[in-house]
């Protein structure tokens, strides 16, 4: 009985660790809807985005997926929106890491700083929750 529990053990954990190889996953396919054809970002603010290393990370994420970088400017909680339904890719432009938003989106490391109230607060970008995948190619572009 004993090793009928430890072999029915092995292959439990065999099949977790093989289904584990195709971790993280993005449930929508943004990294395989952006790759070799365009990257949608949204801002609230100018475009492109005056803080330089989000533009340097944005020009970074696009190259790394062989992907066209096209911005769309709009009001924030129009931007929410446009993420949540995958209208665009990612919301940049300023996006405090304490923001309002912080429970619906995936938010990259921190890719700069900005001065809110006179404190200075790191800033991220916003993607759609549960795109993992895509999270870690935001996190490399920012990171590189």
């Amino acid at each position: 009985m004993a090793y009928s529990l430890r072999y029915a053990s092995a292959i439990f954990f065999c099949l977790s660790a093989l289904l584990g190889c195709e971790l993280p996953k993005d449930p929508s396919r943004t990294s395989q809807t952006v790759r070799g054809d365009v990257l949608i970002v949204g801002t609230d603010g100018p475009v492109p985005p005056e803080n330089e290393a989000e533009k340097a990370a944005l020009t970074r994420l696009a190259a790394n997926l062989n992907a066209r970088l096209e911005y769309r400017q709009a009001g924030i909680h129009a931007l929410a929106a446009d993420l949540e339904s995958g209208e665009i890719h990612v919301l940049a432009g300023g996006l405090p890491r304490n923001t309002p938003f912080k429970n619906r989106f995936g938010l990259s490391s921190p890719v700069s700083e900005v001065l809110l109230d006179g404190k200075r607060e790191k800033t991220v970008f916003a993607i759609r929750k549960g795109e993992n995948g895509f999270l870690l190619q935001v996190n490399k572009a920012v990171g590189d």
